[in-house]
């Protein structure tokens, strides 16, 4: 069992090897279906959603139904799985299907085919982050990583070690397949979500479970 100095070495040689990392820059995914259409978001917009498409008339209040595809995995040269097993693809898929599922039934009926005042809803995950196990808890406990994370979370970053999720949304009209809505996203917890941090995978379930919420609210 390491010693608290010996905790505390291993995290000062994580927090440099952390920082001399290429950030993870959100990417616009080029081979989406919606790829012509997304743009850089306004200045103003959610820092989550670098690059989206939004139907100037689209009229939220018209649909009362939601036809909710099966997730997609993304196959495009510019996805971020990094060392992801298959595994772990499909358990965050599954997090993604159920949470959007899960915050969609607060307004809408979900349905299985096209119909009047029906939305089709396409999610993609693109790439997600694991949490570093172990040391993700510990930055949010521990003194020297409790100050670097607090300053993280005043600013809305990701906490260090920790995880993300990456996908993609697209909403169209079932009844022709219009494009109202789309964009990609990253999302990851707060930076002292200490619960997120324990499995490796907690991050980006959490992070579903935000942007089904953030989708909701969103449609409006």
């Amino acid at each position: 069992m390491l010693s608290a100095h010996g905790t505390a070495a291993l995290l000062c040689a994580a927090f440099v090897l952390a920082g001399c990392a290429t950030p993870d820059r959100p990417l616009p995914r080029t081979a989406l279906a919606s790829a012509a259409d997304l743009a850089p978001s306004p200045a103003g917009a959610d820092p989550r959603q670098p690059y989206s498409f939004r139907a100037s008339d689209a009229r939220w209040n018209d649909y009362t139904r939601v036809l909710l595809q099966p997730v997609v995995l993304y196959a495009g040269a510019d996805a971020q799985f990094g060392d992801a097993s298959d595994d772990d693809k499909r358990q965050v898929m599954a997090a993604l299907r159920s949470s959007f599922e899960a915050a969609l039934r607060r307004r809408y009926t979900i349905v299985d085919e096209p119909g009047p005042r029906t939305l089709k809803l396409r999610l993609t995950l693109t790439g997600f982050e694991k949490n570093t196990p172990v040391l993700a808890t510990l930055t949010k406990v521990l003194p020297i990583g409790l100050i670097r994370n607090s300053i993280k979370s005043a600013y809305d970053e990701q906490g260090s070690l920790s995880g993300s999720l990456s996908y993609a949304v697209e909403v169209y009209d079932a009844s022709n397949d219009r494009l109202l809505r789309a964009f990609v996203a990253k999302r990851y917890p707060g930076a002292l979500n200490i619960g997120a941090s324990l499995g490796t995978l907690d991050a980006a379930r959490t992070a579903a479970r935000d942007g089904g919420l953030a989708l909701l609210d969103d449609m409006r």
